[in-house]
């Protein structure tokens, strides 16, 4: 399952499930299993697209759950950097767009 986090953006039809928020995010990696997440760093809140790869991470370090595949589309630098370090501390594999991880995909 794919998911798409982003609180403005909408969610391209190829993404399975839409998290708005922190909370909305982790009901859907904690209920599904997610094989690839999309995400935005601003999610108008307190808790951030960050947040939620550090959930994961955490996650991932207990062996709770295996690291999806990612990539960020936030266009905050600071942001997006601090999240592809944390999914990349978890053992996510970064794809440069959902485009680009389908092709690989696709090429298994």
């Amino acid at each position: 399952m794919k998911l798409w986090i982003d609180d403005l953006r909408s969610k391209p039809g190829y993404f399975d499930f839409h998290a708005h928020n922190y909370v909305e995010a982790i009901n859907y990696i904690e209920n599904f299993k997610i094989d690839f997440i999309s995400f935005d760093h601003d999610l108008g809140e307190i808790m951030t697209g960050y947040d939620i790869a550090c959930h994961i991470e955490s996650k991932c370090y207990l062996q709770e759950m295996k690291c999806p595949r990612f990539s960020v589309h936030s266009a905050n630098p600071v942001g997006r950097r601090r999240i592809i370090i944390a999914m990349k501390k978890a053992g996510g594999e970064q794809f440069e767009s959902f485009r680009k991880y389908e092709i690989w995909k696709n090429s298994e």
